[in-house]
């Protein structure tokens, strides 16, 4: 879905299975599709489908944003929203065009206020849209997240932030409770408005907040090697078939799926190298995974069960839907990912000083005018052991990933050391509070562009080198 393009081992597997369980279940009930709607709809793979979506996002998104913030010292809320702008617009407005210049042609009905609700990302609190249109409520979550999260983190800091997110996974099942208790006339929006599902989000970020810290405990680190691990998918699949009895499912249920999920993703990350990783990890399954964005935006158009068009007979209407994405992937997707990387580079190659001259603080103008001229004296380079894309799903090729890596840190360490040592222009106060944090600017100045450069020469995500080589 719209979790990004970022690639840490085995989510992309984790997403190619998200979304074969969504396409099975809406093909379910399309013509000579051999799974009928009412075996569907009690199996409810698609609803499963996206709750592991949920859960992946936000494990992804707060694992960025917990590594921009460790590595220096802040969150930049301009750059996030121009990854995602870059990222999720696109192809999403694109298939939106098409779906207005359709009912204007006659060929699809939208309802009348469908259009206005997908363009500004409320369908999830209009529950009157058609299928054409019906799954965007999930894409509307994804984006509130990305409207409201990012602003927590840097209001409340990382350890509130991360503590708000476990009370939403508690509170969240008592808001979907009291939704149909007492608003029984809106329950068909509880598990679409944000209100009633954002604990699925949550529990990811919780689980990327925590995770250092549970791999510190040997009973979490038993648990997770145990055979009986084996129980929790299980559980998440039972819990999952609790949807016919609301009281149970609204509370438990969700809850149990969530937190299983939750708890399987975490696994999954573990163990890359074993023989579910390495399935997770292969391409055609990765392929699927980075395929999965354009796959949900385009599938709905044709895996229509009340249709009765050629076009939405199965097999017709799966390869139609492959296609549509593949189309949307190629000609959408990766030209703005591709911008996307022009800008970000062009943002991270900015000298120091220009940077600081936007700021009107002296001491900030002060410390970047040093920190230019130590970067002029000590140049920032690292050698690349081997030139050419980069799987980061590879053993191999993560190892030389991780070995470029920490080359990159010793060259910035130094770097840094270097600077620090630069002699003061003079001995007024604002020169002294400048050079106090010139060390540690050079550094991170050198690491982000030595990424950068290497990203640009293996063909991989910045941000993806970045979480693997981890917190510093």
């Amino acid at each position: 879905m719209s979790a990004g393009s970022d690639r840490i081992p085995s989510l992309d597997g984790l997403r190619a299975i998200s979304i074969v369980m969504v396409l099975a279940g809406h093909l379910a009930g399309t013509r000579y599709f051999p799974i009928s709607t009412g075996t569907g709809n009690f199996l409810g793979s698609a609803e499963l489908g996206v709750h592991v979506f949920f859960v992946i996002s936000g494990y992804l998104i707060t694992t960025l944003l917990l590594a921009e913030l460790a590595r220096y010292g802040r969150i930049s809320i301009g750059h996030f929203y121009l990854r995602r702008t870059l990222r999720i617009f696109p192809p999403y407005y694109t298939l939106i065009l098409v779906l207005i210049v359709s009912q204007a042609l006659g060929l699809v009905v939208l309802a009348p206020e469908e259009a206005a609700h997908a363009l500004t990302y409320t369908s999830n609190y209009y529950p009157a849209r058609s299928w054409f249109t019906g799954h965007t409520w999930s894409l509307s979550v994804e984006e509130q997240f990305y409207l409201l999260w990012p602003a927590v983190l840097v209001l409340a800091g990382r350890r509130r932030a991360i503590l708000l997110a476990g009370l939403a996974i508690a509170a969240v099942p008592l808001v979907r409770l009291a939704s149909w208790e007492l608003m029984r006339w809106a329950a068909d929006g509880i598990d679409h408005r944000f209100e009633t599902v954002a604990d699925a989000i949550a529990a990811g970020c919780v689980l990327a907040g925590v995770r250092p810290r549970l791999h510190r405990s040997s009973a979490y680190a038993r648990l997770l090697a145990s055979p009986f691990f084996l129980a929790v998918p299980a559980l998440v699949v039972a819990a999952n078939l609790l949807h016919d009895h609301p009281v149970v499912f609204f509370t438990a249920g969700l809850t149990i799926v969530n937190v299983g999920v939750a708890l399987c993703l975490d696994w999954c990350l573990t163990y890359p190298d074993g023989r579910i990783g390495r399935a997770l990890n292969a391409r055609p399954l990765v392929f699927v995974g980075a395929l999965s964005y354009s796959l949900y935006l385009w599938q709905q158009l044709f895996l229509n069960r009340e249709s009765s068009a050629a076009v939405a007979a199965f097999p017709v209407n799966i390869a139609l839907a492959a296609v549509a994405a593949l189309v949307s992937y190629y000609l959408v997707e990766q030209p703005a990912l591709a911008v996307r990387r022009r800008i970000e580079a062009a943002l991270a190659t900015r000298r120091p000083a220009a940077l600081a001259a936007q700021s009107a603080a002296l001491v900030a103008l002060l410390a970047a005018a040093l920190l230019q001229a130590a970067c002029d004296k000590n140049p920032c380079e690292v050698r690349i052991a081997r030139e050419g894309r980069l799987d980061l799903a590879r053993e191999d090729d993560r190892r030389q990933a991780i070995e470029e890596l920490e080359q990159v840190r010793q060259v910035a360490a130094a770097y840094g050391e270097r600077a620090g040592r630069t002699p003061l222009e003079s001995d007024s106060r604002s020169a002294r509070q400048a050079a106090a944090t010139r060390g540690p600017r050079a550094t991170r100045y050198c690491e982000s562009l030595l990424i950068d450069r290497l990203a640009k020469a293996h063909g991989v995500d910045a941000d993806a080198l970045r979480a693997l080589s981890g917190p510093r």
